[in-house]
């Protein structure tokens, strides 16, 4: 650049259009110059990335379930007026009582933050149940006579419950919970208790009784598309103990009866799927 200038120097005969000259020529070369440096700027910078979307539970949602249970059924006798006046000793007939059950539920959620509150009602169709046996009976004093027994049925054909739930997402789209609150269902009963005898004496009664108790347990849900989730859950249940039936002689033998006092408790296990009405509100979580 200073030799253009020399040269330009020489044809105007002096040196009054060198500076003017070095700073043309600075000018048209400082872009050139500087392009290669914009041009690694552009290319390091990363683009804005929009901040993760995050399921929200809150809402109400219905869904159907199917599940499976199992517990025991005990049948607690004793005698009118009494035992040692009946003449014969008081005893308990249990078994196992298991079962299949399948059903529908609803229910409502808020979520906030990560924590999950909401209630949940359910009903479901059951086939419960279990059949004690008992035999030989003993008299109140002696023996136990070979002749001598009990048999009896408990089923339970409807199962319900209302239920609080407190829950937490550990990630996107999973929520864990427990659960607990009233349980309902429809109990039905048969008793048939036999002495032999000259005539035999035979008692016997049947109930159908609707009973209430108590519920806790816990379950997991999943998220899987859209406003559907699939679930497991696991219930523990207890409807206590109550005299459900008098079974009365067959054949009048006044003043004597039999007494049966039903407990029923028991665990569950039922899968399902839920469907979350509205528009499932997303919220941006960082």
């Amino acid at each position: 650049m200073e030799l253009l200038a020399d040269k330009f120097f020489c044809l105007s005969g002096g040196n009054f259009m060198r500076p003017l000259l070095l700073l043309a020529a600075a000018a048209l070369l400082t872009p050139v110059i500087g392009q290669p440096a914009l041009a690694a700027d552009m290319a390091v910078k990363a683009p804005i990335v929009a901040a993760p979307i995050a399921y929200s539970w809150t809402g109400f949602y219905v869904g159907g379930n199917v599940g499976y249970a199992w517990g025991r059924t005990t049948d607690d006798v004793n005698f009118l007026p009494t035992a040692a006046f009946f003449g014969a000793a008081p005893f308990t007939a249990s078994a196992n009582m298991n079962g299949v059950l399948g059903g529908v539920q609803a229910g409502y959620n808020v979520q906030f933050d990560r924590a999950v509150l909401g209630f949940e009602a359910d009903i479901d169709a059951a086939d419960i149940k279990g059949s004690p046996f008992v035999s030989p009976l003993s008299p109140f004093v002696g023996a136990p006579v070979p002749t001598w027994f009990h048999s009896s049925n408990q089923r339970m054909d409807w199962f319900g419950t209302f239920r609080g739930r407190l829950g937490y997402t550990p990630v996107d789209r999973l929520l864990l919970y427990v659960t607990g609150g009233l349980a309902y269902g429809e109990v039905k009963t048969n008793s048939f208790t036999s002495f032999t005898a000259l005539p035999p004496f035979q008692y016997a009664a049947s109930t159908s009784t609707w009973r209430a108790g108590w519920t806790v347990g816990a379950g997991g849900e999943w998220a899987f598309a859209g406003n559907w989730s699939a679930r497991l859950e696991y219930l523990h249940y207890d409807f206590g103990t109550s005299t459900d039936a008098t079974a009365q002689p067959l054949a009048p033998n006044a003043p004597f009866a039999v007494t049966n006092h039903w407990t029923t408790r028991g665990d569950l296990v039922r899968v399902g799927v839920n469907y979350k009405f509205g528009g499932a509100p997303l919220v941006a979580r960082y």
